[in-house]
């Protein structure tokens, strides 16, 4: 087995707030994509939420030894978060301030590949006869849709929620999508909710007939791109060039560049 990794700031931010995860000892590989914060807290060292999350995470996983439990392990480092946050003095009730990370990590053995997955990194497989899978759920995908949905049926209930021209302000929208972080009909997401635990997603993999495997961010992933298309596409070129290409991509669709990482597995066979 071969690995190789890759991590792009987006040209908007001062830091990735990406984390990429490589602990050969443990043989464990993993990204780890921070929500961008809405409010402005920075840390001493000038640090915001999304990356002292996402490296949270990593340092974490970075300090495991072989035959750790993946699973327990991710909400170990939920749990840390929330003391994170707890000792920086940020209030967790207001949902849509809480630091927070998505996050895909595998465990690699000879006989199984393993796999813990919250929010909306992916992790996909190619099989030595070129055949794609995608292993994980975004979990992301379609909130605004279900955010829009809830309202109008909190309405329904009797519920006040301000009309939806009021959520035509993106700071609006975003804040009220980050209230359905790990509840029903919400997203899951690493931010020091115990209800995290509830929305990660495990798997296994056979590795025995297994040709690329990939982890990646989902700044990684082409507008209007299934996740399934982009495995082939990164096998085929080299990783700078593809976050390049899909670095302008963004642009033309009016999107602004996201930051980029991603772990590629090769396996022998």
């Amino acid at each position: 087995m071969h690995f190789t990794t890759f991590s792009k700031t987006s040209p908007l931010k001062t830091e990735c707030e990406d984390a990429l995860l490589v602990n050969e000892q443990a043989r464990l590989f993993g990204v780890f994509d921070g929500v961008t914060p809405i409010t402005d807290y920075k840390d001493h060292r000038g640090h915001n939420g999304a990356y002292i999350a996402a490296n949270l995470f990593r340092e974490h996983f970075e300090a495991l030894k072989p035959g750790a439990d993946i699973f327990v392990e991710l909400t170990e480092a939920n749990r840390q978060l929330r003391g994170r946050m707890e000792s920086a003095g940020i209030d967790m009730t207001p949902l849509h301030e809480r630091w927070a990370a998505c996050g895909a990590v595998i465990s690699v053995d000879t006989r199984e590949i393993r796999f813990v997955h919250v929010g909306d990194c992916m992790i996909i497989s190619m099989d030595i006869e070129g055949n794609v899978t995608v292993h994980t759920r975004d979990y992301v995908e379609g909130v605004p849709a279900r955010a829009a949905r809830k309202r109008a049926e909190d309405r329904q209930q009797g519920i006040y929620v301000p009309d939806d021209s009021f959520f035509e302000d993106p700071r609006r929208e975003e804040e009220y999508c980050r209230w359905m972080a790990n509840m029903p009909d919400g997203y899951g997401v690493a931010n020091g909710m115990e209800e995290m635990r509830d929305f990660i997603q495990t798997g296994s993999i056979d590795p025995s007939s297994l040709r690329y495997l990939l982890l990646l961010t989902d700044g990684l992933i082409l507008p209007g791109q299934s996740p399934a298309e982009v495995l082939p596409l990164i096998v085929n070129s080299e990783l700078a060039v593809f976050a390049e290409h899909v670095e302008r991509s963004e642009r033309v669709a009016g999107r602004r560049p996201d930051d980029k990482t991603c772990v590629l597995l090769r396996f022998d066979g």
